[in-house]
């Protein structure tokens, strides 16, 4: 990762010329502060700042210095200079403002591959497109999807196909004008926040349409979050993303916010399991600035639950309980079961935070009031009873009363579809730790073998620390020497080796 011609690194030089300080790029990005000073030190940053970054310059990560140049570009470019084309490429494009996060002005495609126009010539469907054409344009797709199947996430085709229809979803709606570029600019438009052009032609039903469209695919992206892999689940999100940058101008004014606040939250959510909270932060607090936009109680709230997780994680209990309570003002009356999930989920996040203040008493006496909304509640993925039985459960560990740990877990387990992977293994761990301390360890081994593929299939690194916790605290912890106990712990580290470089507790 080099510096320019003139001794200046790529990123510097790029934020120089849109008048942006670091700081300036940093909260435009969603990054942090010392991210940025990296990047333009030379040093390396991690793969999703590098991509949050390029969607927010609208560069790939080689034209900023973030990366060398890959093996085998020119190879490709060769091949892919024989085929027909006709998108245009731009070699400069003017400096952007800098004062808005969106990129204005006119198409720029700084990409490393040749594109198809596969409508260049007026074709209304695929199925008239010259094959050499098609088949290009497959083979090309095909390719770079074939990635993610053979990747460290390990994308099962039937995973990959469902996210596909989904992000589908939301694109077919999108105008002819703007889903054309799109087609146009092939693979980079959905790795780079490219604008799109803006039309006459655009009618008041296609925006509806579009609106629609993209809320029914944040929403199912939702429904996907305790179901998929955490870097499952990050790519949707960093899609919905780029498909709401896309679709910006065309948008109005409500549904924009609405599609922001949702997909910066799923953003963060997946930083959050991934541990990296000062980030999470970040991508939150930009859903906050959106929520408020929406003008709905319910949106502002939750993007203050979510920023109370990071601080909570961050071990920041105090800024995480300041902003429970403004949730809780902006909540106000509950007078729908939605702000009365909210209400219960704040006062049960409360409680989890007074608990690490050693606070006993308001943690007790906020589960309770939380408990008096539960028989209100239908299952549902933000909260519901399973939810608070997992805190009930986590409480009663703090507090040794394994017995209570116990039935809360297995109660939380018996609530939870078998399709909510993800709270299904945080539930199952705790009991998992309840079972260990309770002397039952044939329970407590078998529960975790059942663990193993679940734990390997999320891949977060919030669910792989508390695995490992369990393995050395609870189950070797409780039975030091019991062969069985040490055979299932070592059997464990091979099949999930990464578990090794995780120790103790954040």
């Amino acid at each position: 990762m080099g510096q320019s011609e003139y001794g200046l690194h790529p990123l510097r030089k790029e934020r120089r010329q849109r008048n942006l300080t670091q700081r300036d790029l940093a909260d435009l990005a969603g990054i942090s502060l010392s991210t940025i000073q990296r990047a333009e030190q030379g040093r390396p940053i991690r793969v999703d700042c590098r991509r949050l970054l390029c969607a927010c310059l609208g560069k790939t990560a080689q034209e900023l210095g973030l990366v060398e140049k890959p093996v085998g570009t020119e190879d490709r470019a060769s091949v892919e200079s024989s085929l027909p084309v006709a998108a245009t490429i731009h070699e400069s494009a003017p400096a952007d403002s800098g004062n808005t996060l969106f990129l204005t002005g006119p198409i720029v495609l700084r990409n490393p591959y040749r594109s198809i126009d596969l409508l260049g010539q007026n074709r209304s469907d695929l199925t008239n497109l010259p094959s050499q054409q098609v088949g290009a344009w497959l083979a090309m797709t095909a390719n770079d999807l074939a990635i993610l199947l053979e990747s460290e996430a390990s994308w099962s085709v039937e995973s990959l196909l469902h996210t596909l229809q989904m992000i589908i979803q939301g694109v077919q709606a999108m105008p002819k004008v703007t889903r054309r570029r799109l087609l146009q600019l092939g693979a980079a438009a959905v790795v780079s926040s490219i604008s799109v052009p803006t039309s006459s032609h655009v009618t008041a039903q296609e925006r509806m349409q579009l609106c629609q469209a993209l809320g029914e695919s944040i929403a199912a992206g939702w429904k996907m979050l305790y179901t998929v892999s955490n870097a499952q689940m990050g790519a949707i999100a960093q899609a919905h993303l780029f498909l709401v940058q896309q679709n910006h101008a065309l948008l109005y004014p409500q549904a924009r916010s609405l599609c922001y606040t949702g997909a910066y939250s799923q953003i963060g959510i997946t930083l959050h399991f991934q541990e990296h909270d000062e980030e999470a932060l970040q991508a939150y607090q930009s859903s906050y600035i959106a929520a408020l936009e929406t003008g709905d109680r319910w949106y502002v709230a939750q993007s203050l639950i979510c920023q109370s997780d990071s601080y909570h994680a961050l071990g920041q209990y105090r800024l995480a309980i300041e902003a429970i309570e403004e949730a809780l003002r902006v909540i106000g009356t509950a007078d729908d079961e939605r702000l009365l999930r909210a209400r219960a989920h704040l006062l049960t996040c409360w409680a989890d935070n007074a608990m690490m203040l050693a606070d006993d008493f308001t943690a007790q006496e906020k589960l309770e009031t939380a408990a008096t909304y539960l028989d209100q509640l239908a299952p549902n993925e933000e909260f519901d009873l399973a939810g608070w039985l997992l805190l009930a459960g986590k409480y009663a560990l703090k507090t040794e009363n394994y017995a209570k740990a116990k039935d809360c877990f297995e109660k939380a387990l018996h609530q939870l579809p078998d399709q909510w992977m993800l709270r299904r293994v945080m539930t199952a761990i705790g009991l998992a730790m309840a079972y260990a301390h309770l002397k039952e360890r044939g329970e407590s081994l078998a529960l975790a073998e059942t663990l193993v593929p679940m734990v390997q299939g999320i891949d977060a690194t919030m669910t792989n620390r508390w695995f490992h916790q369990y393995l050395q605290r609870d189950l070797l912890g409780t039975f030091p020497t019991d062969e069985q106990t040490r055979t299932f712990v070592s059997k464990t580290y091979r099949q999930l080796p990464h578990l090794t470089r995780l120790s103790g507790n954040r």
